[in-house]
C-alpha cells in the first residue's frame, strides 16, 4: 500500500520558495551575529587574562590560565558549531537559488506498479 504525500505551493500565504529564502536569510544573518558576539566576548577574556591590572588578588595567575583555558575551549567549540551553521544556512540559499525544474518534477516510475 503506498501512500502520496500532498504537493503544496504556499505555506502561510508566501510560496515555499520565498519562505525557503527568508529563513536561509534570517540564519545567515543570525549566525554571523552569534559569531561576532562570541568572538567579541573572547577577545575580553582575553585581554582580562593578558592584563597586567589583576582586579582580584585572590586568584593566583595559575587559576586564571587554567580557568581560561576552559573558556578558550568552550569558545572555540561554539564558533565551529556557528561555522557549521553558517555553511549550512548558506548551502540552503545557494540551493534555493538554482533553479533546476528537472529536480522538482514529479516522477511516477519510482513509485511500484500497484
Amino acid at each position: 500500500m503506498a501512500y502520496t504525500l500532498p504537493r503544496m505551493e504556499k505555506c502561510c500565504c508566501i510560496s515555499l520558495r520565498t519562505g525557503s529564502l527568508l529563513v536561509g536569510y534570517v540564519s545567515i544573518a543570525i549566525s554571523l551575529l552569534f559569531t561576532g558576539a562570541v568572538s567579541w566576548s573572547l577577545y575580553k577574556v582575553v585581554t582580562y587574562v593578558n592584563s597586567e591590572v589583576k582586579p582580584n588578588p585572590e586568584h593566583t595567575a595559575e587559576e586564571i590560565a587554567k580557568v581560561a583555558l576552559g573558556v578558550y575551549i568552550s569558545h572555540a567549540y561554539l564558533l565551529l558549531v556557528l561555522l557549521y551553521y553558517f555553511f549550512i544556512s548558506l548551502l540552503l540559499v545557494i540551493g534555493v537559488h538554482m533553479v533546476r525544474h528537472k529536480y522538482c518534477s514529479f516522477k511516477n516510475e519510482l513509485l511500484p506498479n500497484l
